[in-house]
């Protein structure tokens, strides 16, 4: 039975990640709570009342803006499946995207377009809420983004370039992203080919 939120399956696949984000996830899914959230609060405390802690606090805040961010790309996928579907008269989606039955096993969430931007706005608003009252216990007092994307810089900094505060910016910022790597998959598929062939001129 599929479910009204992005945020289970979203934090289960955070967790196998295999670099920090997993890690952090897997450290809040280790801890005691009856939901999600109470895992990241017990993290949260863990984190504040141990100085040798396995993760830092700042840590366990930066991963509940993962988790808002993996909600919001699995509520694009939902909701492009869906549009995917539409187009093709309900028989199946092109090639490139899954169809929508696919898309609902993989985020376990089974929704019309007009019902995705509702459930991800609960989403957000659960984990905003956690992460105001975590995060102003630190002094900082930072806001959660329904999705942040992050570029590194010449001297090794990442900065935000994109910090969306809605659905539709959400939804734009991925899609710029999903089009810059299309773009480059591309660039690199014209430069294998032209590699291929040099070779074998070279060889002729």
């Amino acid at each position: 039975m599929s479910n009204q939120t992005f945020i289970p399956q979203a934090f289960y696949a955070l967790t196998e990640y295999n670099n920090f984000k997993g890690k952090t996830a897997t450290y809040v899914a280790n801890q005691e709570g009856a939901t999600i959230i109470d895992q990241y609060v017990e993290a949260f405390l863990v984190a504040v009342e141990n100085e040798d802690a396995v993760v830092h606090r700042l840590s366990v805040l930066g991963s509940l803006q993962d988790l808002m961010n993996k909600c919001s790309w699995n509520a694009r996928k939902l909701f492009k499946a869906n549009v995917a579907n539409l187009d093709m008269d309900n028989n199946g989606a092109p090639w490139g995207l899954e169809a929508t039955e696919r898309v609902r096993q993989l985020v376990d969430v089974e929704a019309d377009n007009e019902i995705i931007p509702k459930i991800l706005e609960s989403d957000f608003e659960q984990l905003q809420l956690v992460h105001t009252i975590l995060s102003q216990t630190t002094g900082l007092d930072t806001p959660l983004y329904y999705f942040v994307e992050t570029e590194r810089q010449p001297n090794g900094d990442w900065v935000d370039v994109v910090n969306a505060t809605t659905f539709d910016e959400a939804m734009t910022a991925m899609d710029n992203i999903v089009d810059k790597l299309n773009e480059q998959s591309r660039e690199d598929v014209r430069k294998s080919v032209r590699d291929a062939l040099s070779s074998l001129k070279q060889a002729a």
